[in-house]
């Protein structure tokens, strides 16, 4: 395929791997369409455990001098991996089994990014995954296919892989040991395939041995196609029998008896891995020596075990078997979007009532026991339902009226309180609502409505938000965030209704829910539960994850999930990544052309001063990097590679970018030089979740966002280091989007003080005088480099006012230019002339609902 060298990025001080297709090879139009798929495969995927792609182009014929190539010589630039190949691990033996479950989830998880991504890795094996210091590493997509792809690409791709054949006259070609059965009677492959792949990899991994072998390449062909594998427990008797089941199962003749995603397999990974904790520390059973002391500790252990087995079986716990399934609504009634509370389980759990969002957003009723879905009538724009204890009343609010109730049998919602904009409530015994405003502390009223609503006395630092209740109703269970409204580092309090007393029960989780003797929560965007004493309020046991295929909004503290009172998990699972979004120009009229071939999840696209640059980021949270893409050669090159990053900014002279990360912890913004050369550094940390937004013409300085739980503000900061935020705008409402004008005199920014978002205008510093530009909504100002027009988004249009910017300011009526369906984010090119969008991907209907059942048997309390 081409030739691989290990070499030195002396722009951004790095070594990297470079692959090259040169000489006669890239004469070949197979060779080149193929090099250039790893190349497009590889710009596709964003994940921690697959090798990641810096750079990628050619150089022609004749270039370069007295060392120009004689032919034109293709390129990828990718991350250098340190470490060894499994195979080469695999050559001392099988693996002891905590790596076999870390490494194994790695690859799990690596390949669910790309099956999401639509690729096939097609080549999976243990040569082609690298063990490194921080984990497995997936590489080589030198055969990978695209799912979606043109007939055309199809066919050319085929004919490539087919040139060289699988197997040759006594011998064995490595990779024939890793492919399906399918692939051999010459059937379309698919992400099973992979998975097939990926189970003759773990067993090897659990083995030390390939579980199909041959003298011949006839014979080896034969045994895919014939025979089962020896058992796993043939040497490996210490291994759970689940285990063997899932690479059973991943090996199964038959596509379709195999677990049929990487997501699934990856969950069943988790799954056993949770069950089985003794296992961290296993090795392999030929390396284990048993010292005389052994004996009596294992006997030890035995007794030990046989106590808490009949004690389970005192306490009537049957360990009941985990069972997935998923809930398909109505694809016109699907879930809303937004970032709000959307599902409610009824306290017997055969109800469920979520916010649809149709035409028109409202709560539907969907009964377990008949599969059927109702609209709920009067609850047009509900947000965040809850039910009363008895299972007949639903909760809910809307942002223009306030907290209401209604009767599931029918009947006019009844007006609770006029507060707005909730962040959860919870109702309790004795006709009890507690509630959580967005600015104000918890506060609880009568479900009757006959009372007035009063304040629940407060904690030092509390803010408190997403109340919930204990069985019996005599504690409230709710989420605390620290004071800067970090989510992240939220803590779980319980609070007594009888005695007031609050106390912090547990830390770095947000969203909590108790059922089944288990407190729920959700912690880095995955849903965990831990076994939790609710008569003493303590934690008693090690958490578990539950999935972390949940759908959440991290900066709120809110996970879209709720939980029967026997362990029921529903939960609406997080967004498949729509990432391959497009670079587009669009002139003033609307016409829009590529700007590359490439599809990323591209976002906020920001030009350099001279307009041959994008600084764009690409990712989906939590895994987001900033990239470059010169415009003129159509490349992508990584500048960040840590952590989470985004909101690129560039100076004004083009030599340095601002940008916030999640390196320190909270976003915090940092700067560094626009080609590398320099670690980044951290401008200031007063702050969390602080985004720079604009760099002043001058240089001297940057405008940057804070987002806090009440209100987003702007603040102003020197780009160096140790630097103070300013305050520029401080206000009771939520200001955003904050760019300098070109003269530096100005600041255009994003407000909803009038009710709705609009573009206002004040000086810099600020006098106190501000502008309504903007007159029926509006977001995301962009100065034209001259100042004299200002564009902001409405909705999915593209507006444009005319400015003059002097001692005194002055603008025009707005007028649209036009109108589309693009993200809100864009930039302008210096003339005003073109504008570089992000095309939305379409949006499909989210109509599903996933459950686990016997994730704790059956018990309730």
């Amino acid at each position: 395929m081409g030739e691989v060298y290990r070499a030195r990025d002396t722009r951004l001080g790095r070594t990297v791997a470079i692959k090259i297709i040169g000489g006669e090879w890239s004469e070949d139009p197979k060779r080149r369409l193929r090099f250039q798929r790893e190349a497009e495969t590889i710009s596709s995927l964003n994940h921690p455990n697959i090798c990641a792609l810096y750079d990628v182009g050619e150089i022609p014929a004749g270039a370069g001098g007295d060392f120009a190539p004689k032919r034109t010589t293709q390129y990828i630039v990718m991350e250098y991996l340190e470490g060894e190949t499994l195979e080469e691990l695999l050559k001392k033996g099988p693996l002891p089994v905590d790596q076999v479950f870390r490494y194994g989830l790695e690859i799990a998880d690596a390949l669910d990014k790309a099956h999401r991504k639509h690729v096939l890795h097609r080549d999976l094996k243990p040569s082609n995954i690298m063990i490194t210091r921080t984990g497995a590493r997936l590489f080589d997509f030198g055969l990978a296919k695209f799912l979606r792809e043109d007939a055309k690409a199809d066919v050319e791709s085929r004919s490539i892989t087919a040139e060289k054949p699988l197997t040759a006259e006594g011998s064995v070609i490595g990779t024939l040991e890793y492919v399906a059965p399918e692939q051999l009677r010459g059937q379309e492959a698919d992400a099973r395939t992979d998975i097939f792949s990926f189970g003759v990899c773990l067993y090897q991994m659990v083995t030390g041995r390939r579980p199909f072998v041959g003298d011949t390449s006839a014979s080896l062909v034969a045994a895919i196609l014939e025979h089962d594998p020896p058992p796993i427990s043939e040497s490996r008797p210490s291994i759970p029998p689940s285990l063997e089941w899932l690479v059973k199962n991943c090996l199964a003749k038959d596509p379709d008896e195999r677990l049929q995603t990487a997501h699934d397999v990856k969950l069943e990974l988790q799954r056993i891995r949770s069950e089985s904790p003794a296992l961290a520390s296993s090795v392999p059973r030929k390396a284990l020596r048993w010292p005389y002391w052994s004996v009596a500790a294992i006997a030890i252990l035995i007794a030990v075990a046989a106590v808490v087995i009949l004690q389970m079986k005192r306490m009537g716990r049957s360990r009941a078997a985990i069972r997935r399934m998923s809930i398909l609504l109505s694809a016109t009634a699907p879930l809303a979007e937004g970032s709000f509370e959307k599902i409610a389980l009824s306290p017997d759990g055969n109800r469920i009532v979520y916010v649809g969002g149709g035409e028109s957003s409202r709560l539907y009723v969907y009964s377990l026991d008949s599969l059927e879905t109702k609209p709920l009538a009067g609850t047009e724009g509900a947000r965040g339902p809850f039910f009363s204890p008895d299972g007949a009343s639903v909760g809910f609010y809307t942002e223009d009226q306030g907290l209401k109730k209604i009767a599931l049998a029918g009947g006019r919602p009844v007006l609770l309180t006029p507060e707005r904009d909730l962040r959860g409530a919870a109702w309790g015994n004795g006709d009890l609502i507690v509630f959580a405003g967005k600015d104000s502390p918890l506060r609880q009223i009568s479900a009757s409505g006959s009372q007035s609503e009063r304040g629940m006395k407060r904690t030092p630092l509390e803010n408190g938000r997403w109340p919930s209740f204990l069985t019996g109703g005599e504690h409230l269970l709710y989420t605390m965030s620290d004071a800067g409204g970090d989510y992240e580092n939220g803590r779980l309090a319980i609070r007594s209704l009888k005695t007031g007393e609050t106390r912090i029960v547990l830390k770095g989780a947000t969203y909590g829910r108790y059922a089944s003797g288990h407190l729920f929560y959700l912690h880095s965007q995955a849903l965990f539960a831990v076994p939790f004493d609710a008569r003493a309020l303590k934690v008693t046991g090690p958490p578990v994850t539950v999935t972390s295929d949940l759908d959440s909004y991290f900066s709120l503290g809110l996970a879209h999930y709720a939980v029967s009172s026997d362990g029921q998990v529903f939960y609406i699972p997080r967004e498949s990544s729509q990432s391959e979004r497009e670079l587009l120009w669009v002139d003033r009229s609307g016409k829009s052309t590529p700007v590359t071939k490439i599809l990323r999840a591209y976002q906020q696209p920001k030009l350099s001063p001279d307009g041959k640059k994008l600084l764009v980021t690409i990712g989906q949270a939590p895994q987001l990097d900033l990239w470059m893409f010169d415009i003129a050669r159509e490349s992508l090159t990584r500048v960040t590679t840590e952590a989470e990053n985004e909101s690129g900014v560039w100076s004004p002279d083009g030599r340095q970018i601002a940008f916030a990360s999640t390196r320190s912890g909270g976003f915090d913004p940092y700067i560094m030089p626009a080609d590398g050369g320099t670690p980044p550094r951290r401008i200031t940390a007063q702050r969390s979740w602080t985004f720079p937004s604009s760099w002043s013409p001058d240089g001297k300085a940057i405008a940057v966002v804070e987002y806090t739980a009440k209100f987003n503000d702007i603040f102003v900061v020197a780009p160096r280091e140790g630097s103070v935020l300013a305050p520029f705008l401080s206000t009771p409402f939520d200001e955003r989007d904050p760019v300098f004008s070109p003269d530096g005199r100005w600041i255009a920014y994003r407000s909803n003080e009038s009710g709705r978002d609009e573009i206002y205008l004040q000086a810099y510093p600020s006098t106190g005088r501000k502008w309504l530009v903007s007159t029926s909504g509006g977001a995301n100002p962009v100065w034209r480099k001259d100042g004299m027009e200002l564009f902001y988004r409405n909705g999915d249009k593209m507006m444009v006012v005319s400015t003059h910017l002097g001692s005194e300011f002055t603008a025009t009526r707005p007028q649209m230019l036009f109108a589309g369906e693009f993200e809100d984010e864009y930039d302008v090119t210096p003339d005003g002339s073109r504008f570089i969008m992000v095309q939305r991907p379409p949006q499909s209907p989210r109509t599903q609902i996933n459950v686990i059942l016997g994730l704790f048997g059956n018990r309730s309390e």
